[in-house]
């Protein structure tokens, strides 16, 4: 099954990408495309043009920015949103895989789901 391609805002720990690559996910942190420090809306713009969905964990700003495209017909790539794992990356990985394994399931397989969707990240189950 293909895999969304991700990038990783800056409120992430840079590990996050790392080990997301490790589970085969095309996963990129913005550390690693030197994004650092960008607004969140050119982070939103750029992981279009890369036909990524964006990862974060800042809901504060991302849900009014998805909010504001929505009503102006622009399109996104996807923003994932979870609470602030810190460090935990274990717990992160298994949450966000989980997350995505089951919207991709439930909407058919593929990748083109998660267009224009903002998706909340759910705990797995233990």
């Amino acid at each position: 099954m293909p895999t969304i391609r991700l990038l990783l805002d800056e409120c992430t720990d840079p590990e996050f990408a790392r080990q997301l690559r490790t589970r085969e996910y095309d996963a990129i942190h913005v550390e690693e495309v030197n994004r650092k420090g960008l607004s969140d809306a050119e982070q939103v713009a750029f992981a279009f043009e890369q036909g990524r969905a964006i990862a974060t964990y800042n809901a504060k700003d991302y849900q009014p920015i998805h909010t504001r495209m929505m009503m102006a017909g622009q399109e996104h790539a996807g923003i994932i949103i979870s609470e602030d794992y810190k460090t935990r990356v274990g717990a992160y990985l298994r949450d966000l895989c989980y997350t995505l394994e089951q919207q991709t399931q439930r909407n058919g397989g593929g990748t083109e789901w998660i267009r224009n969707q903002m998706v909340f990240v759910h705990r797995a189950p233990q």
